[in-house]
């Protein structure tokens, strides 16, 4: 929704032009505040289980397995797209896919060597 506010300058107009595009089966939500466009050729939405995972929030970014498989190395596809990010959100299910929240643990070097 960002995006289409900074294209159009205007937040209800964007907030229109969006429903409206809903309403034609072109965009299709995913959940407050993600949206992808639609393929007229499929119906399904455009943007891969990565895109979505990756525009959750700002920050978000896929860890896990989830990168092996974007990668290409993992040897399975799992239902389950592991997201880290600096904001906690909700995880939730879109088109059978659940997007499950992983809190960062990554410390710095120097926090860890004075913790021992």
């Amino acid at each position: 929704m960002a995006d289409v506010e900074a294209l159009t300058a205007n937040r209800y107009t964007a907030h229109s032009m969006v429903h409206r595009l809903i309403g034609n089966g072109l965009v299709q939500k995913i959940r407050n505040n993600l949206y992808s466009c639609v393929s007229v050729e499929t119906g399904q939405v455009i943007a891969s289980r990565y895109h979505i995972a990756s525009g959750i929030n700002k920050t978000a970014y896929v860890s896990h397995h989830t990168t092996f498989e974007f990668h290409g190395v993992a040897n399975q596809v799992y239902h389950e797209v592991f997201v880290s990010s600096k904001s906690r959100f909700a995880s939730f299910d879109f088109e059978g896919i659940t997007y499950r929240f992983i809190p960062l643990q990554i410390r710095r070097w120097s926090d860890r060597a004075e913790q021992h």
